[in-house]
C-alpha cells in the first residue's frame, strides 16, 4: 500500500511540475516586432468588426506572435465565439473572448489559451483549418453544422485579410 501511495504521489508531483512548466511557457513575455505598426494594424482590423480596444489589439498581437496564428484569424475566431465580450459565458459554461472551458477573463490569457486549444485541434485535424475550426466549435469533423460554423469563421478571416 505504501508503495502504491509513493508511486501515486510521484506521478502527481511529476504532473504538477509539467503543469507549472506549461504555465511558465505560456507566461514568457513576447517582444512585439514593431509594436506601434502592429497594434495600429490590428486595431484597424478590430474596428472592422466593431471593436475599439487598443488593449485587445496588443493582446492579439502578442498571441499571434507566440502561436504563429495570423491576427486576422484570431480576431475571426474570437469574434464568432464572443463578439469581443470578455465576460461572455455560453449556455454550456464556456467563458470569455475565446469561449474556453476555464474561468479566465483576462483578455491576453483567454486569447492565448483559446489559440493553444485551436492549435491542438489543428493537430487532431491533420492541419486542416476548416476541420480544426469545427472541432474547436465543438462539432465532429463531418458535421454539417460544424462545416457551417467553420465557413463563418474562415469567411470573416479572409475578409479581414483583404482589408489590410
Amino acid at each position: 500500500m505504501k508503495v502504491i501511495r509513493s508511486i501515486v504521489f510521484t506521478v502527481l508531483v511529476m504532473l504538477m511540475v509539467g503543469v507549472f512548466q506549461l504555465q511558465n511557457s505560456m507566461m514568457t513575455p513576447v517582444k512585439l516586432l514593431n509594436p506601434v505598426v502592429q497594434v495600429n494594424r490590428t486595431l484597424m482590423q478590430l474596428n472592422h468588426v466593431g471593436i475599439r480596444s487598443k488593449e485587445m489589439a496588443v493582446s492579439i498581437d502578442m498571441v499571434s506572435q507566440k502561436t504563429k496564428l495570423p491576427q486576422e484569424f484570431i480576431i475571426a475566431l474570437m469574434y464568432t465565439e464572443s463578439t469581443g465580450n470578455k465576460f461572455a459565458v455560453s449556455c454550456k459554461g464556456y467563458k470569455g473572448l475565446m469561449q474556453i472551458p476555464h474561468n479566465v477573463f483576462y483578455e491576453d490569457a483567454n486569447l492565448l489559451i483559446g489559440a493553444r486549444i485551436f492549435l491542438e485541434k489543428m493537430q487532431l485535424a491533420n492541419n486542416n483549418m476548416e476541420n480544426a475550426v469545427a472541432l474547436y466549435k465543438g462539432y465532429p469533423i463531418n458535421s454539417d453544422r460544424g462545416k457551417q460554423q467553420a465557413k463563418k469563421v474562415l469567411s470573416l478571416y479572409y475578409r479581414l485579410k483583404e482589408k489590410v
